[in-house]
């Protein structure tokens, strides 16, 4: 059905139906813990819950060992660390922990998952040497976790150490996964409905409330069929008309002609069936209609 004659019906709810959409936004959730996590999300990411990884650096020989939720070595010296930097073998190095277990904290996302440890060995002069650029404070590691449903044996991929800045130095890695693409985040741990999507559900559920229940008065108790059950339905063709009225005096670019005030049709030679042409007339051309 048409609203007011030149408004489609569908037209109106699809545009409600985009300012919701718009209007739902959901705020980013909290971090959540490796225990947190597989409360909320039991089942989704158990594939990968204490994997482990160990990855060789060119050229150097180092390796890298990376646990996900838990710890890199059965040592227990290293019992606490989810990611140590193991030398080779000869160098002379010290086996460097680059996370703590403990401070695993995600970050979640509709088909990602961002996992972050913290808390490693300090960087020392030795780090800072050379070309390198400084780096503050504890080492940290950063794993972005993506959906591949194609990738079931999972592979961590090291990206590199990035140093742009002093204070967010990080060992960062790769790793796409089938499980991932299960993952949604859950509003309720940690995000909301913004404050103007919650007036708009309210708005349009009162809408929708006051059309069923007016449709359904004005069909079986007033026996009305078609576009003339919607409730208010002259209202809401004044309605349409006047958005349409406005639309086309706001949108519209093109000039409109005068209105003529007064207008006389005849034929140029003065005979029925003759040439029909319209004249426009000044204030000053009534002058004869005046009495003399």
């Amino acid at each position: 059905p048409m609203l007011g004659g030149t408004v489609p019906f569908a037209t109106v709810a699809a545009a409600a139906l985009v300012c919701l959409l718009t209007a739902l936004s959901v705020r980013p959730a909290g971090a959540l813990t490796c225990s947190e996590l597989n409360t909320t999300h039991k089942g989704v990411l158990q594939p990968l819950f204490g994997q482990s990884f160990t990855l060789t650096l060119s050229p150097s020989s180092n390796k890298i060992i990376v646990r996900i939720c838990g710890p890199a070595s059965d040592f227990e010296l290293f019992a606490d660390s989810a990611a140590l930097l193991v030398p080779s073998h000869g160098s002379g190095g010290t086996v460097v922990k680059l996370g703590l277990v403990s401070s695993g904290q995600m970050y979640l996302g509709t088909g990602w998952m961002l996992l972050v440890y913290t808390g490693g060995d300090p960087y020392s002069a030795s780090d800072n040497s050379g070309s390198n650029p400084q780096c503050n404070g504890s080492r940290s590691v950063r794993i972005v976790m993506e959906c591949n449903p194609g990738i079931y044996a999972p592979e961590l991929d090291f990206v590199g150490e990035i140093r742009n800045e002093p204070s967010q130095c990080h060992h960062l890695f790769s790793m796409q996964h089938y499980s991932l693409c299960g993952l949604i985040p859950d509003p309720a741990a940690g995000g909301s409905l913004a404050p103007l999507a919650v007036v708009i559900v309210a708005i349009l559920a009162g809408f929708i409330a006051y059309l069923g229940v007016g449709m359904l008065i004005q069909r079986f108790y007033f026996g009305k069929r078609g576009a003339a059950q919607i409730p208010n339905y002259t209202a809401w063709q004044r309605f349409g008309n006047a958005a349409a009225s406005c639309c086309d005096l706001v949108c519209r670019s093109e000039p409109r002609p005068p209105r003529a005030r007064y207008a006389d049709a005849a034929s140029e030679d003065g005979q029925p069936g003759g040439v029909t042409t319209h004249h426009l007339y000044a204030d000053q051309d009534d002058d004869h209609l005046l009495p003399g």
